[in-house]
């Protein structure tokens, strides 16, 4: 908590909280590798994804901090996290069954590499992955 002299005198403004360097550090390092190793491979659709959820992510984060707080703000910040957790999940899911389904020899009915499948399932897992982490790191109401 940071620790403000004004002209009442001492205040405590606990909307400002003291965030540590290694969690700075890892927010920074989690959104500037992959989208610098999505842009050395040509990734250009994951760029464009990452760079519109972190957009939208940090603007509905800056009306969260706004004082004082509009009256639709909880419920948009509320929606908005929801619909990326839904989305994860989902995702989650769906890269888990993909991967599950290559192990169990499905490829083999579409006449289709294990690999390939494989590579969509892992793609798509750490795609969520990714996703799962930004959301935490972007939320201000995340108390981790």
């Amino acid at each position: 908590m940071f620790k403000f002299v004004g002209r009442g005198g001492r205040k405590d403004y606990p909307m400002f909280k003291f965030v540590p360097l290694p969690q700075i550090a890892t927010l920074i390092g989690m959104w500037v590798i992959p989208l610098v190793m999505s842009a050395r491979n040509h990734w250009w659709r994951f760029i464009f994804i990452w760079l519109l959820i972190s957009t939208v992510s940090g603007i509905i984060s800056k009306k969260a901090m706004e004082k004082p707080i509009s009256g639709s703000t909880p419920r948009l910040v509320y929606k908005w996290f929801l619909l990326i957790y839904k989305i994860s999940y989902f995702t989650g899911i769906a890269g888990y069954v993909i991967m599950m389904a290559t192990f169990m020899g499905l490829y083999l009915f579409f006449g289709v590499k294990p690999h390939v499948w494989m590579d969509c399932g892992i793609l798509v897992r750490s795609q969520n992955l990714n996703m799962e982490k930004e959301n935490n790191a972007f939320n201000p109401c995340s108390t981790s």
